[in-house]
């Protein structure tokens, strides 16, 4: 396979097999392959696998604890995805249903959390909506600063549904906010 330089995977056995037919291509952890934290990293590592697509729902300490690991590349989802759902704990239909009303996103709230004690029912509940908040409220680019400070190999932004406008639109902003990410203060990228 002398043209491809990556298949981006999130099915375990296509991966396997992958991996059998094309040993030196790489492949790339899907974000659908849940990679949450440094076992799932582990795990996928042993199956030669050295390039992440980190879920949305993680914080920026997760995501900088991950981007440590050695000879690994870490990317990153930005802009336009406003998923209501954790990264590959979703459904995985995206429009096969015919009636879009089933989806997770028209579940929210029916959640029902479970802990050892109330404590942590009520540690759950609080990240989910930390989540929910962060995802609604932010496109991502303020976090490119904090990434410029990590080993994140590159950004994703999403949207495959939208214009062609939109998307060009979309790549110059944060072309324009990968530029400004370098400044020594967080808090004045983040003005900018």
């Amino acid at each position: 396979m002398k043209y491809i330089d990556a298949f981006i995977v999130s099915d375990l056995g296509l991966l396997m097999q992958i991996r059998k037919k094309f040993p030196k291509v790489d492949i790339v952890a899907s974000v659908g392959t849940c990679i949450f934290n440094m076992s799932a990293v582990n795990f996928y590592k042993k199956l030669g696998v050295n390039n992440f697509v980190l879920p949305r729902s993680l914080s920026l300490e997760e995501i900088g604890e991950i981007s440590k690991f050695e000879n690994i590349k870490v990317q990153c989802i930005i802009k336009n995805d406003d998923c209501a759902n954790i990264d590959g704990l979703c459904r995985f239909s995206h429009g096969i249903l015919e009636n879009e009303k089933c989806s997770a996103c028209e579940m929210m709230g029916n959640f029902k959390f479970y802990g050892k004690n109330e404590k942590e029912k009520e540690i759950l509940k609080n990240r989910f909506k930390d989540y929910h908040r962060f995802l609604f409220k932010k496109c991502g680019a303020c976090f490119l600063h904090d990434f410029s400070k990590m080993k994140i190999a590159g950004v994703k932004i999403a949207g495959r549904d939208l214009e062609l406008k939109k998307r060009m639109n979309d790549v110059m902003f944060i072309k324009g906010a990968v530029e400004k990410s370098c400044m020594k203060s967080g808090a004045e990228y983040r003005k900018k």
